[in-house]
């Protein structure tokens, strides 16, 4: 699956993007809210990207941020069926040098398009912790909704849950 909108792609993970990983292990944040591996080591970051390219194969939405005119990955987005068919649920990060530049936004509507129109879910979820406000403000401007803290839900730690509905969209 590849996804555009003319300013960033969405594709599956390949080998090459073991700098994209190798970057996300030394950010401070990004290994806080991933599974991205650290310490890393290029054995560790090859079997990271080879869990995401499976994820990928058995129908989970593991997708590479790429900027169109640079061709560089700057971040990731995954999204994945939940035990009921039509809710699904997404998480993402961008480097920080990509920041503050709309590359999740933008690639949080993309998948969300898709998941709505094309792929028939009728409920998009994300798991954001409390403290993350970058994220909160991403899922905020793509129409998600908080709807309550859940405590010592994810890898022990709160999160909010944030949640949109298909009959929720603006875009």
């Amino acid at each position: 699956m590849r996804l555009t909108d003319g300013r960033i792609e969405l594709r599956p993970p390949e080998e090459r993007d073991l700098p994209l990983v190798r970057a996300a292990a030394a950010d401070p944040y990004i290994p806080r809210i991933t599974s991205i591996p650290t310490p890393f080591d290029d054995d560790a970051g090859r079997a990271w990207l080879a869990r995401q390219r499976r994820k990928h194969e058995e129908g989970e939405w593991a997708l590479v941020i790429r900027e169109t005119v640079s061709d560089e990955p700057l971040g990731f987005i995954g999204i994945g069926q939940l035990a009921d068919p039509a809710v699904a649920q997404t998480g993402y990060w961008v480097l920080s040098e990509a920041r503050r530049g709309g590359l999740a936004v933008a690639a949080l509507r993309l998948v969300l398009r898709q998941a709505f129109e094309e792929d028939g879910f009728k409920r998009v979820q994300a798991l954001i912790e409390p403290w993350n406000e970058a994220s909160i403000r991403v899922a905020e401007r793509c129409g998600l909704r908080r709807e309550g803290l859940l405590r010592a839900y994810y890898r022990g730690r709160d999160v909010y849950m944030y949640a949109v509905l298909a009959e929720d969209r603006r875009d």
